[in-house]
């Protein structure tokens, strides 16, 4: 699966602190509420910037999207 940079744009202007909205993001896989948090895991190759992981894990779904919004692509961290 290839995701354009005009994708990842486009759903970045469109990205809102919704559950649905991060969802329907290209660069996420799947998404869990916590108690503790919000979970976004990544598609493959995709990792935080905060992290430098697969997932983003922030305690509110603002900090979540912001972090989403700094994803980068590192074809170095496929299995």
């Amino acid at each position: 699966m290839t995701i354009t940079k005009e994708e990842i744009a486009a759903a970045n202007k469109k990205l809102r602190p919704t559950y649905k909205s991060i969802e329907a993001h290209p660069l996420v896989r799947w998404v869990s509420i916590e108690r503790d948090g919000i979970w976004i895991y990544l598609q493959d190759c995709w990792c935080c910037a905060t992290t430098d992981m697969n997932a983003i894990s922030e305690d509110t779904i603002q900090e979540a999207v912001a972090c989403l919004k700094r994803a980068y692509f590192d074809a170095s961290t496929i299995g």
